[in-house]
């Protein structure tokens, strides 16, 4: 996640007619790393990346909600029991290292 450093409310442009979601959830750091590389820098020079459990959790108008992992098995296990019914994410599980 990157909590952004701003003290007002609003988007890091400074325009406060828009809410500020919070920090972002960085589900794909390679491509922040290629963009460091594309300027002659290292991401873990400028940023410390830290894993967080789970990675988010989307809530639903029904108020239901997922936590989202990164683990597949603890993804398919969470699956199973936000909807109640076993995964056919399951099968990739199981022939995937968590």
């Amino acid at each position: 996640m990157l909590f952004p450093t701003v003290l007002v409310c609003g988007a890091p442009s400074g325009r406060t007619d828009t809410l500020d979601n919070g920090p972002t959830v960085l589900t794909m750091p390679s491509l922040i790393r290629e963009a460091f590389a594309a300027v002659g820098e290292e991401l873990e020079q400028r940023l410390t990346l830290l894993p967080v459990s789970p990675a988010y959790r989307a809530h639903y108008s029904d108020g239901s909600s997922l936590d989202v992992r990164t683990d597949t098995r603890a993804m398919a296990a969470e699956i199973e029991r936000a909807c109640g019914l076993p995964s056919a994410f399951q099968n990739v599980a199981a022939t995937t290292t968590a």
